[in-house]
């Protein structure tokens, strides 16, 4: 379970943290879509 988590959402979700897709301190809502998750920045 943890290896998935980590590489369904930790992975992807440092991937946007790097390329300033969201900045420190940032509240992040993840969703499930079409078999994809999908990070958004919540304001």
């Amino acid at each position: 379970m943890k290896r998935v988590i980590q590489q369904r959402i930790q992975n992807p979700l440092a991937v946007e943290f790097l390329k300033c897709e969201f900045a420190e301190g940032s509240r992040v809502k993840i969703d499930y879509r079409e078999g994809e998750f999908a990070f958004e920045r919540e304001e």
